[in-house]
């Protein structure tokens, strides 16, 4: 089951074309022939292994590679249905017009002030235009007035509203709304006003998810009846998969500590749920087959009132299984449980493998597995430490740390939540429960987030680590798998692999690592921040942030992503004034990271002072026409020519500084690397720039061994691009170089389509960062590579 089961969710997640599959199935039916032979003949490798004394070894090798194959092709077809909907989602939004749409409420809606949230389903056939949308889900966003009254699961209801596509991740480490739908099977985004709703008779396809959703409605009725906030908001995570309303500040904790992600995310309270309630089923009845299969009848209710995600999936499939194998008189396999589960998961989720939560609790439950398989004796010391082993690239990519809480403390947590499930379900079930002895889950939910509390607080619990990338993700686990196998004993030419794997392996990750804090090439990002700036600059050890962008920004895009990259200290800090889309985020870096030194316009470092306090980096403002060099880096000044006063209110937050002030400067490095930074620099500041220094940047440059290298020059765009920045001459200086735009949604009709029109028609290559994401910029031997986060394209 093994092989199928990879396959299916290779070929789900990465969909093949006709061509690819059917050349697969061609091979595969070839090499099957090659193994059983044809009809009325025999197979010479086949005979080969016979003689040898490898009896079946062929045989069984070359039917797992067919079904592997098989298994690919049926999850790519798969794929391509999935594919379609997304295909239908996009040209619905692409539409770009209010519509009246009908939605049938799915889930259980959640009432804020002004509006309500929900998952639905489209009831429409078709929507104005003539594009089908009937059975697309989507999360909707419901805007009512006073008179709107509630909905329930399976209402319809009437919006006039605009259809779109969830927000996707525009930089590396940035949280990918879209995918997280994507897992559940919604692919629309819709936002509009209330007109109506109406009660209508079930269709059948959706009877079993709205009764599931007026379920889950009880039972957070009956939460908030008998708990307090935090303790409730604790619960009905546990029993409804909802952390909405958890604070923030609990939520960290409860991360730190590991309680949020080894159970609510893994599915691991479902496999003790399944474990306890099996062995109570066992002592109250005496009827074996009764307690097993009501046991597993109870598990499917839980967990279908949780929510079937990747981690309930794989949790209730292996229970399952593991329950009923004595039934039928066989032995439960782990690895037959997550196969299953891993072919429900390939059939039923979009693109799987791109779910963390699917990533989570397989490699969380391989590498229990494994520890349990090598520990000898150790029992769970070993299944936690390969369980650590497994796990950490996965949460360092999608959670940028590591909380060793989870394994220090995840049976604790388990059994807490097992405790908690049970309680609950007593008192839903008995009413007189919860009066009586109302005070006991409350405690015991209390005594979980005073615990979490203080975990989050250790030393050490919780380590923030870079995000590794796929090649080093991939020679970890072929590192890991070497040194499980034992070497003695092994066959000369298979201990001879092992060895070339570890030692191949390992210098991959030595390389990688050393690349991450030296950086050979010089290479320039521009941050997708939304309508403002932010620019990093790494050469050799030198690391160089221009702008923050918004405090949000800085907060939710930039510091993640610096953490990412495993980066913790800035060299230079570049602010080229400060508006808010520019310098919003100044006191939250600052908070974030040790910044050695800030350069900012000339008249303006008290303002830096203010914001800094105790937190005292070196202020430098900026003397025009005078160069600054940082470990091979040279920054050159282009403007202000001369010091300007400015008036900068720092204490409402507000910055006040005028466009006409901002830095205009160039960067560059050996090998060709040339870059200009124009900040929101209007018109005149550009015509008087260019008038005074030409094209700015020389034709070529003396590269290694004498041979002469042309530059390709990289320019931030003025302005985000407005009609305001257009100067004649500009871009025709810039012919077969790279643009960049770093602009987000904005009332300004940012960028102008005069600077778009310019700019190709003089052969310069636009690239924004609202249709590319985070766009870097590496110079390789004179040859600017451009590397967009979102493959939309080459820019134009």
């Amino acid at each position: 089951m093994l092989w199928p089961a990879v396959g299916a969710l290779l070929g789900s997640s990465f969909p093949s074309k006709a061509c690819v599959m059917g050349a697969a199935l061609l091979f595969g039916i070839l090499a099957l022939l090659l193994v059983f032979g044809s009809p009325g003949t025999g197979s010479r490798l086949h005979s080969l292994h016979l003689k040898r004394g490898f009896e079946g070894t062929g045989r069984r090798y070359y039917s797992a590679f067919f079904l592997f194959l098989i298994f690919f092709c049926a999850g790519s077809f798969r794929g391509f249905f999935w594919e379609s909907k997304m295909t239908k989602a996009a040209q619905l939004a692409a539409a770009g017009k209010t519509h009246l749409v009908a939605l049938r409420v799915l889930t259980e809606p959640r009432t804020f002030p002004g509006r309500t949230l929900f998952t639905g389903v489209i009831v429409d056939d078709v929507v104005p235009g003539g594009l089908k949308a009937q059975g697309l889900r989507a999360a909707v966003t419901a805007y009512y007035t006073e008179d709107a009254g509630p909905l329930l699961p399976g209402d319809v209801v009437i919006l006039k509203a605009s259809l779109g596509l969830p927000r996707r991740a525009m930089n590396f480490g940035e949280f990918d709304y879209r995918s997280y739908l994507r897992s559940q099977e919604i692919f629309l985004e819709i936002k509009g006003t209330f007109v109506e709703s109406r009660r209508c008779p079930l269709e059948t396809k959706d009877f079993f998810t709205v009764l599931l959703g007026r379920t889950r409605r009880v039972i957070k009725s009956r939460i908030e009846e008998t708990l307090p906030s935090q303790e409730g908001a604790l619960l009905k995570s546990l029993f409804l998969g909802e952390r909405d309303e958890i604070p923030d500040v609990v939520e960290t904790s409860l991360k730190a500590s590991g309680f949020y992600r080894f159970i609510l995310v893994t599915g691991f309270h479902v496999d003790v749920f399944s474990s306890v309630l099996m062995k109570a089923a066992r002592k109250l009845t005496r009827r074996y087959l009764f307690s097993r299969i009501a046991t597993v009848a109870m598990t499917f209710l839980y967990a279908s009132v949780l929510g079937w995600n990747a981690g309930v999936t794989r949790a209730f499939i292996s229970a399952s299984m593991r329950i009923l194998a004595p039934c039928v008189r066989r032995k439960y396999d782990p690895l037959a449980g997550l196969s299953v589960a891993a072919l429900v998961l390939a059939w039923e989720m979009p693109y799987p493998l791109y779910d963390a939560g699917l990533q989570l609790t397989f490699l969380g439950s391989l590498g229990s597995w494994l520890g349990k398989c090598l520990g000898k004796g150790t029992g769970g010391f070993s299944s936690a430490i390969w369980m650590l082993l497994f796990l950490w690239p996965v949460l360092a990519v999608r959670f940028g740390n590591v909380s060793l809480g989870a394994f220090l403390a995840g049976g604790a947590w388990a059994c807490l939540s097992a405790v908690l499930i049970f309680l609950g379900i007593a008192s839903f079930v008995l009413p007189g429960f919860s009066v009586i002895f109302g005070w006991l889950p409350f405690l015991l939910l209390r005594g979980a987030l005073f615990a979490s509390s203080f975990l989050s607080r250790v030393p050490l619990v919780s380590l923030g680590l870079p995000a590794p990338f796929a090649v080093e993700i991939a020679a970890y686990y072929v590192l890991l798998l070497a040194l499980s196998f034992p070497g003695p004993g092994l066959p000369r030419y298979r201990s001879i692999a092992r060895v070339a794997f570890i030692l191949m392996a390992s210098l991959t990750l030595f390389v990688s690592t050393f690349l991450r804090f030296y950086s050979p090439w010089p290479e320039v990002t521009f941050f997708s921040v939304g309508q403002g700036d932010c620019a990093l600059i790494r050469y050799r050890r030198a690391v160089v942030l221009v702008d923050t962008g918004t405090a949000y920004a800085t907060e939710n895009t930039v510091l993640p992503a610096l953490s990412r990259r495993g980066i913790r200290r800035i060299d230079l800090l570049v602010i080229s004034h400060f508006h808010q889309d520019h310098a919003g985020g100044v006191d939250a870096l600052l908070s974030g990271l040790f910044v050695e030194a800030v350069l900012v316009p000339p008249g303006t470092g008290k303002n830096v002072q203010q914001i800094a306090g105790s937190r005292l980096p070196r202020i430098l403002e900026a003397v025009p026409t005078t160069g600054y060099t940082l470990d091979g880096l040279e920054i050159s000044m282009l403007y202000p020519s001369a010091p300007k006063n400015q008036t900068v209110t720092l204490a409402a937050g507000k910055y006040e500084g005028e466009n006409e002030a901002s830095l205009v400067f160039s960067v560059e490095a050996p090998g060709g690397f040339y870059v200009e930074f124009w900040g929101d620099a209007p018109s005149e500041v550009i015509s008087s720039v260019l008038s005074t220094n030409g094209l700015l940047y020389r034709k070529g440059v003396l590269g290694e061994k004498g041979r002469k290298m042309d530059i390709v020059p990289v320019v931030k765009v003025p302005h985000h691009g407005s009609a305001g920045s257009l100067v004649e001459g500009f871009y025709e200086r810039l012919r077969g170089g790279h643009g960049v735009i770093s602009v987000g949604p904005n009332p300004y009709g940012h960028p102008s389509e005069s600077v778009m029109y310019a700019a190709k028609e003089n052969g310069v290559s636009i690239w924004r960062t609202d249709l590319h994401g985070q766009i870097t910029v590496r110079m390789v031997y004179g040859k600017a590579r451009m590397l967009p986060f979102l493959r939309t394209g080459a820019g134009g």
